[in-house]
């Protein structure tokens, strides 16, 4: 269980043209409440095991030390009688000072830190109002491995100064692969209330992206991150009252995550029926598709569009969705129903 702490733009040397973390991360927390929020939450009793306190929403290691310690001071308690395992924190990638770092890590065990990196295009950094530069990147990921730390790396997709879609996303993806972080969060931008970016929108001096691209990109780059090893393990910022009230434009979507795993099961589905039955007229007969409690309703996407999709591509009669054995995996079989019921075929693929 991730415990999350939050500190919005504690630290943080700049303001960014997009950010808002009292929206998108919380209220700030002074070092007396971290211990009421770590109670409340092992009281749940949801994993005594492998409990993790997380400091997000600013740049921690840009806030004052004396600050710091106090805040992780709060935590060690927990540390000491193992009912917190370790702890994470947020910062940028021009905020990483080894000798600090590793103290964090041997002391308060400290063992992931998660990268604002935002960007791997100089145009787009400068236009979201962030400082730092790509080999800085480079740097604080190697020194962190070499550290034995784990990093996660967030981007955006979306942002004003991007080149074509396409090969924006490509480099992006091209950087990652090189870097090998862990884990990434893909965010699409979203214009919030009160914020540089919103200004800049209103002034027509860019468009946010269509919802349905924001969920074809992420879907492009999980896939291809996911293939390699590198988890992404957030689509989408945190859903809270506050961020709902607050999107001025952009592809807002509580359900974001969802619709982009629930693409990447259809492309699935989609290339295994091309692969196996390229030669073959499917029209009329009938899919079914045996997958995971979890899948069972991402693949169907938002008023079952991705159904839909599949449906009208191959003409299918009917598309039948089943619980299969293994809920890691994704079966498909296509009966045909040009056949009696006694001798109707299926196809295992």
């Amino acid at each position: 269980m991730i415990i999350s702490i939050f500190t919005p733009h504690g630290g943080c040397p700049e303001r960014c043209h997009f950010c808002d973390q009292k929206t998108s991360g919380g209220t700030p927390i002074s070092p007396r409440g971290i211990q009421k929020i770590i109670d409340e939450h092992l009281s749940l009793k949801l994993n005594s095991k492998n409990n993790e306190v997380a400091f997000y929403g600013g740049t921690f290691t840009a806030m004052r030390k004396q600050l710091q310690l106090q805040m992780l001071d709060a935590v060690f308690p927990y540390l000491e009688n193992d009912t917190v395992s370790s702890i994470r924190i947020s910062t940028r990638p021009d905020c990483i000072e080894k000798s600090w770092i590793e103290m964090l890590s041997l002391k308060y065990k400290v063992k992931t830190i998660e990268l604002g990196v935002q960007s791997f295009n100089p145009k787009v950094l400068k236009n979201l109002g962030r400082t730092h530069h790509q080999i800085q990147v480079e740097e604080s990921v190697e020194l962190l491995k070499d550290l034995g730390l784990k990093v996660s790396l967030h981007v955006l997709i979306g942002s004003p100064g991007e080149k074509a879609p396409e090969a924006e996303d490509r480099e992006m993806l091209s950087h990652l692969l090189r870097l090998k972080p862990n884990m990434v969060r893909i965010h699409p931008l979203l214009v919030l209330e009160g914020t540089t970016l919103e200004q800049h929108y209103k002034q027509n001096l860019f468009k946010t992206i269509s919802i349905d691209e924001a969920v074809e990109r992420a879907a492009f780059l999980t896939q291809a991150l996911e293939n390699t090893g590198i988890k992404v393990i957030r689509l989408g910022l945190q859903e809270n009252e506050l961020l709902a009230n607050r999107v001025v434009a952009g592809p807002h979507d509580p359900g974001f995550g969802g619709r982009v795993r629930g693409l990447i099961l259809r492309k699935r589905i989609e290339s295994r029926i091309l692969e196996k039955f390229h030669d073959i007229d499917l029209t009329g007969q009938v899919l079914s598709i045996l997958l995971g409690n979890q899948d069972l309703g991402r693949v169907s996407g938002p008023g079952r569009e991705n159904l839909k999709w599949l449906q009208t591509r191959f003409g299918f009669s009917k598309i039948l969705l089943q619980t299969g054995n293994n809920p890691s995996e994704v079966e498909v079989r296509i009966s045909n129903t040009h056949r009696s019921p006694e001798r109707r075929q299926v196809e295992h693929f």
